[in-house]
């Protein structure tokens, strides 16, 4: 008995070592699965799928981009103001060679006689000769009107041939021609036109060509438009001819 008990007690002692140690053992693992690596730089980031390394060699910072983009903006408008600007002065250059004015322009002739205005308009002077023909039509002196208004023409002045072409309409809507004269006056409004369209001025009177031809019922049949081709041709030759003796080449050359 004393023996079987000897070896119970051996074997508890080594069941009490053999715990101890496996419990210690694992400790050791716990203690080791706690520990934080080491810290290692690294210049990786990465966010919404946006993997950025090495961030000083990468491209232009945020502040940097966005001061770029304010720069590219300011040189995108100045280059759009450079690009209108250009444009009002093509604008204005055609305005001043077609013989388009504003009020403002022709208002500084009002106190000139016509006699001085005649003078200006020897000389060249478009301003003059529209302000002078706007006399006559105010006094009803068309015939004078006309003869102002084709000079400035002849001088390259297309806003005179429109102005005279809605002179006629007018006459024409107020019924102050017979019935054929009023056929003849319609000819001669499109035959206008068609000389403007011809020396370079078509966006100015489109609207008005529309309006007459819906106004007077205007069919534009074969022979009407042989006719108007033919009066066309006769105002520009007329046009030519009146350039030549003022000393100016014909539109042509």
């Amino acid at each position: 008995m004393k023996n079987i008990s000897t070896i119970y007690v051996g074997v508890g002692l080594i069941c009490v070592v053999l715990t101890a140690y496996l419990y210690s053992q694992n400790a050791d693992v716990k203690s080791g699965t706690s520990k934080k690596p080491a810290v290692v730089e690294n210049n990786t980031s990465s966010s919404a799928g946006y993997t950025r390394e090495l961030d000083d060699s990468a491209g232009p910072s945020a502040k940097a981009q966005s001061e770029q983009a304010i720069i590219e903006s300011q040189d995108g408008a100045e280059h759009s103001e450079e690009a209108l600007n250009r444009a009002m002065e093509n604008q204005a250059s055609l305005n001043e060679q077609h013989g388009y004015f504003d009020d403002v322009e022709l208002k500084t002739y009002d106190g000139y006689s016509d006699e001085t205005l005649r003078s200006l308009g020897d000389a060249g002077d478009i301003r003059a000769l529209i302000k002078l023909s706007d006399r006559h039509v105010r006094r009803l002196d068309f015939d004078k009107e006309s003869d102002v208004l084709m000079e400035a023409a002849a001088r390259g002045a297309t806003s005179a041939l429109v102005t005279r072409a809605i002179s006629i309409s007018s006459r024409l809507k107020a019924e102050l021609y017979d019935e054929n004269a009023a056929k003849e006056a319609a000819y001669d409004v499109l035959a206008l036109c068609a000389v403007s369209s011809k020396m370079g001025n078509d966006i100015g009177l489109r609207d008005f060509r529309r309006g007459f031809v819906d106004d007077t019922n205007f069919v534009f049949t074969e022979d009407n438009k042989k006719i108007i081709d033919r009066r066309a041709a006769s105002i520009y030759k007329d046009l030519n001819k009146k350039r030549r003796e003022l000393g100016l080449n014909s539109f042509d050359s």
